[in-house]
């Protein structure tokens, strides 16, 4: 009994989404702000994003790592909070959305607005809405991962 309670658990965290991914990083922007990164690398931690999440704590940010340079989409898919959302190319941002609104909830999947079309990046970060603006974050900045 107790097996099938621990298995059923285990799916739950899997389909909710809430499970953690698998490391966190310090990224450095223009050589000035320092900020904690939950890093997703995987196809299934990628998907899930921060879809879900009812917080978005100041200072933290999430990293999506690619192989490839690409024209990498995002959408709003679960998501309950705004955030900011930053594509980056070979260390340097090359394009800010602010402020990317939750999607209504009687917005089917099929019809959600997708962002990032026509920009090549190898990484994109989220952060809290307005997080950007309130820090003078602005396309041509530097970031690079601490050690």
């Amino acid at each position: 009994m107790i097996g099938k309670i621990i298995f059923f658990l285990s799916i739950s965290i899997i389909i909710s989404g809430s499970a953690p991914a698998s490391e966190w990083k310090k990224l450095m922007i223009h050589d000035r702000l320092l900020i904690r990164v939950e890093v997703v690398k995987t196809a299934r931690e990628q998907t899930l994003g921060m879809g879900g999440r009812e917080v978005f704590s100041d200072g933290t940010g999430m990293l999506f790592v690619y192989q490839a340079p690409g024209e990498h989409l995002f959408w709003m898919k679960r998501m309950r909070i705004a955030i900011d959302m930053l594509w980056i190319r070979q260390g340097q941002i090359v394009f800010i959305e602010h402020q990317v609104p939750p999607p209504s909830a009687m917005v089917r999947d099929r019809h959600l607005k997708r962002y990032g079309h026509g920009v090549v990046a190898d990484v994109v970060l989220e952060l809290p809405a307005g997080y950007s603006r309130q820090h003078s974050i602005h396309i041509g900045q530097s970031i690079r991962l601490i050690p």
